[in-house]
């Protein structure tokens, strides 16, 4: 019987720098960088993000990589 590949999912934490009036988020990688190639989620976490960038909080957002290389946000952390 052979082993059958399992799932690799894989998450980190990145600060929200801005969100631009297309609803692209641009995070912070810890290196400095930024990542611009996620939109704001059509959910419940997206108004999150919405409703706190816009009252001026700095907050992380959890991305998630799933096996197939995809990213998404999938929560917000880290509120202040």
């Amino acid at each position: 019987m052979a082993d059958e590949a399992q799932p690799v999912d894989r998450k980190r934490e990145l600060q929200l720098s801005t969100l631009k009036d297309d609803g692209t988020l641009v995070l912070l990688n810890p290196d400095g960088s930024t990542y611009d190639d996620l939109k704001l989620p059509d959910n419940d976490t997206g108004k999150r993000i919405k409703k706190l960038y816009d009252l001026g909080h700095i907050f992380n957002v959890v991305v998630q990589t799933d096996d197939n290389g995809k990213d998404e946000v999938v929560d917000v952390v880290g509120t202040s």
